[in-house]
């Protein structure tokens, strides 16, 4: 079971792929493991996700959430995104959301501010990943030398995002978000198997976790 304890250990261990792990067990996310690429955007994940639970399990000021929260300000490009990947960063943005909106944490305009800056990376490089997308269909050529994700895993991570702001109210007025929802309604030929399952899988728990104002669409 994933305390706040285990967290906090695991934080200060440096030990942030193994918080990524369990912190996606305890998220039903097992299945999606494979859409968290990158050792440094997994560690990003890793403490991301670990900061959003450890408030979860806590109220009021902790070392631990002051700590992570830290971390993660420190780990952000001067673009506002972390490592570059849209899976952390979109992480990052809800952790530091959390923080923000969480009413036993104290009043950090620092955080804030990051919170806005992370948000607006996650749109850019989510747009970026619906260009690839657009391109794919209309058989253009892509000039992505090193993408973040395979063309057939783009599906998944833009559910996976979906789901990771579920709760942010400014995202949830973004109009990047419906271009998201219209993708991932339209037919698709790029995906597999596991990565179909997995974008049903990331959409339902996206439809339970999304306020009522801005529920995804049937």
């Amino acid at each position: 079971m994933l305390n706040l304890r285990r967290i906090e250990r695991d934080f200060s261990r440096h030990r942030h792929e193994a918080l990524l792990h369990e912190v996606l067990a305890q998220m039903d996310l097992g299945l999606c493991a494979g859409l968290f690429s990158g050792p440094e955007a997994r560690a990003i994940c890793g403490v991301a996700l670990g900061l959003r639970r450890a408030m979860e399990l806590s109220y009021g000021p902790q070392a631990a959430v002051a700590e992570m929260s830290q971390w993660l300000a420190d780990e952000q490009a001067s673009d506002g995104s972390f490592a570059g990947n849209v899976v952390a960063t979109a992480c990052a943005a809800a952790a530091l959301e959390r923080r923000v909106n969480d009413p036993g944490q104290p009043y950090d305009p620092c955080m804030g501010a990051a919170h806005e800056r992370a948000l607006a990376a996650t749109e850019d490089l989510l747009a970026r990943e619906l260009d690839r997308l657009r391109k794919s269909d209309e058989s253009m050529p892509l000039f992505d030398a090193a993408p973040d994700q395979p063309l057939h895993d783009v599906p998944a991570v833009l559910a996976l995002v979906l789901l990771l702001l579920a709760e942010d109210e400014t995202f949830a007025l973004s109009p990047i978000r419906q271009a998201v929802i219209r993708q991932l309604e339209a037919p698709s030929h790029q995906t597999r198997g596991t990565t179909d399952a997995c974008v049903r899988h990331l959409r339902q728990m996206a439809r339970i976790a999304t306020p009522h104002r801005a529920a995804l669409a049937a």
